[in-house]
């Protein structure tokens, strides 16, 4: 299970991404100090 402060960093990746790239499509997911990036 991924740490607390990763998966609050994720949030926010996921957050400014979407922001950034104007639409809803990406997700993030915290894997122990790794975070995978979706494009959907």
């Amino acid at each position: 299970m991924p740490a607390i402060p990763t998966k609050h960093y994720a949030a926010e990746l996921q957050r400014q991404l979407r922001s950034l790239l104007g639409h809803e499509q990406i997700v993030t997911q915290a894997y122990g100090r790794h975070l995978l990036i979706i494009h959907r």
